[in-house]
């Protein structure tokens, strides 16, 4: 019996190992992706190609606003329409809306959803 349980006991041991191993790598590659993704949005920020919007929904628009200055930035009826009102206005920088109304942002979102499924936006 003693020579059955032993390398049962050790292969359950060895698998939860590996497994454990591996749930920490793939940690690990996904922290990795963060950093880089972090660093690369900070180094925007700095060099000012990064402008962070905060969106106010006004009767059937939404009016954009940098987070930082307050400066209008644009405006749009939908996620397209802020993209390429943005993009006229600042062709060389990127935006985020990362502040605004809660049902705003909702709405937004969904419409970027939609809108990069489809391939008809780029962001």
């Amino acid at each position: 019996m003693l020579e059955f349980l032993i390398p049962v006991v050790v292969g359950i041991f060895l698998g939860a190992t590996i497994v454990q191993i591996w749930q920490v790598w793939q940690i690990h590659r996904e922290l990795s992706r963060m950093e880089e993704e972090v660093a690369e949005t900070l180094e925007k920020l700095e060099n000012e190609t990064l402008i962070i919007l905060e969106v106010e929904p006004i009767n059937d628009q939404f009016l954009c606003y940098n987070h930082f200055t307050k400066d209008f930035v644009c405006k749009g009826r939908n996620i397209v329409e802020i993209v390429e009102s943005f993009k006229q206005r600042y062709p060389d920088k990127d935006a985020t809306i990362a502040k605004g109304n809660p049902a705003a942002l909702a709405v937004l979102k969904k419409q970027l959803k939609e809108a990069t499924n489809e391939n008809s936006i780029s962001v």
